[in-house]
């Protein structure tokens, strides 16, 4: 009598017939990765020829046009703004005269935030090599509140740093009980926004580096730090702000940050855009032919279409007298250890 069973029991499973996939040697991803980078750069250059009509507009009005074109210098106090140069502020003119337009009597936003928006040249010496867009969390000397829910997960050892830890704000504190929690898949990395650490813990961490991948902690991030607490308070209160390349213009920077509201002291206002300029500056590449990196500056608030034009003079020249101090003081500490 014909089995049946037998006969299912004799056909392969299909585990048996799936083939089994292994992952490629290192050197292979990367050459793919090489491959499929210089693709994506290919079909960049390539949306970057067809410019829709929108678009077109938009780049009439960036730094690009509007600097080069030889506009005509205003002879009078009144006159036509599209014929002419834009007018230039002082930082301080300009929330002056955003505070009256804003004024109970007008439109009324006494309230409204000041935002900036800082164009930059992302050129260098290199022909096709453009300043990369970054992301980066810097204090104000004045913070707001920018209403994010930031999560971190903390690491380190000390039993007494964890607790500082925990009450600086970290949503998660652990050392070696959190680290096998992840390996295990008890703790989605996920869930957190920011992993930070702290060296005592370091040489525990190198078993999760391949989960956390390019959030590992390490030196050149700044996610590794010996002032765990303190790095804790400043990813939690610090403010974020994005340098945006412009899709059609590769060598077109673009940072829009909100600075503070106008109902604030305009001093103070004054000393956190410093610090942004400041902390924009550091990333300017050095070039042989000195170039301003950052190239205009315009104030608006999101109640009215006024965009004030930035005299960025003053602050161009502190930076620079604070390098050329900063240089002077490094040349005399040498000279000193050559007498010494």
């Amino acid at each position: 009598m014909f089995n049946l069973n037998s006969l299912f029991r004799s056909l392969p499973t299909v585990t048996s017939i799936m083939p089994v996939r292994y992952r490629a040697r290192k050197c292979t991803r990367d050459r793919k990765e090489k491959i499929n980078k210089k693709n994506r750069a290919a079909n960049l250059a390539k949306a970057r020829k067809y410019i829709p009509i929108l678009k077109k507009k938009q780049l009439d009005k960036s730094s690009r046009t509007i600097e080069t074109f030889p506009w005509r210098a205003p002879s009078d106090d009144v006159y036509i703004g599209l014929f002419y140069q834009m007018r230039k502020y002082t930082f301080l003119d300009a929330i002056l005269a955003h505070k009256e337009l804003h004024h109970p009597s007008m439109i009324n936003v006494p309230d409204a935030p000041l935002n900036v928006r800082l164009e930059m040249d992302l050129t260098t010496d290199k022909k096709n090599k453009f300043v990369d867009k970054y992301h980066k969390i810097i204090e104000l000397p004045y913070p707001y509140d920018h209403g994010e829910d930031r999560t971190i997960l903390a690491f380190c050892e000390s039993t007494k740093m964890m607790e500082e830890a925990r009450n600086a704000g970290a949503m998660l504190v652990g050392g070696k009980d959190v680290i096998k929690s992840i390996e295990r898949g008890l703790t989605v990395l996920p869930d957190f926004q920011y992993v930070l650490a702290h060296p005592d813990i370091l040489t525990e961490l190198p078993a999760i580096r391949g989960l956390l991948r390019k959030r590992y902690p390490t030196l050149q991030n700044g996610l590794l730090t010996l002032d765990l607490v303190g790095m804790i308070k400043h990813y939690i209160k610090g403010i974020k702000y994005n340098m945006q390349v412009d899709p059609y213009d590769e060598t077109l920077g673009i940072v829009e940050m909100k600075i503070g509201q106008l109902s604030d002291d305009p001093t103070h206002l004054v000393e956190n855009f410093e610090t942004l300029f400041k902390d924009i500056m550091t990333k300017a590449p050095k070039k042989s032919k000195p170039s301003p990196f950052i190239i205009r500056c315009l104030t608006q608030t999101p109640s009215s279409k006024e965009k004030l034009n930035i005299d960025l003079s003053p602050f161009v020249k502190k930076e620079e007298e604070e390098e050329s101090d900063s240089d002077s003081d490094d040349e005399d500490e040498s000279n000193k250890k050559i007498r010494i």
